[in-house]
């Protein structure tokens, strides 16, 4: 699916937002701002469930697509091995990645979301990229002017270095 195609459906189309927390509601303003349409949230948060938020009704993950069985999903959680997770499970659904579900964060990196988020763990002096090798290049392409002495590694798995 052509770039265009997908970001026209983005914004015409019935969205679920999966993940009510700040950054899900970052990226639902700006949908929104844009003339999106947010269906609802889904969030595993059992507290979130039954509410709502930014006048957008939570739901966990069934009942959202129970209400919304042709609705896009849009994955907004700030953690990008999360956000992997879901992505599988929406698979055993029949969603398919980039076509019915989209990852905000790697949304941002292609220009089609503001920079709001980096799918990146930082400390120091070191960068652990995780996810996709496209991903993993093009920040270490745009790292490429800004670093000094920053050791970049990738993994291919959630190596659990998050807080390290």
């Amino acid at each position: 699916m052509a770039d265009s195609e997908r970001n026209r459906r983005l914004y015409t189309q019935d969205l679920i937002i999966w993940c009510a927390g700040q950054y899900g509601q970052g990226v639902s303003v700006y949908i929104k701002n844009n003339g999106g349409n947010i269906s609802c949230f889904c969030d595993s948060e059992k507290e979130k469930q039954g509410k709502c938020i930014l006048d957008i009704p939570v739901y966990c993950f069934d009942e959202a697509y129970e209400r919304n069985p042709h609705a896009l999903v849009v994955v907004a959680n700030s953690n990008y091995a999360e956000c992997i997770r879901i992505g599988n499970k929406l698979e055993t659904y029949g969603f398919i990645k980039d076509k019915s579900y989209f990852i905000a964060l790697e949304m941002e990196i292609k220009g089609v979301f503001p920079l709001m988020k980096a799918p990146f763990c930082l400390n120091d002096r070191k960068i652990i990229l995780l996810g996709p090798q496209y991903l993993c290049e093009c920040f270490i392409g745009w790292a490429e002017e800004y670093r000094e002495n920053i050791l970049i590694c990738k993994s291919d798995q959630d190596i659990g270095v998050w807080k390290q």
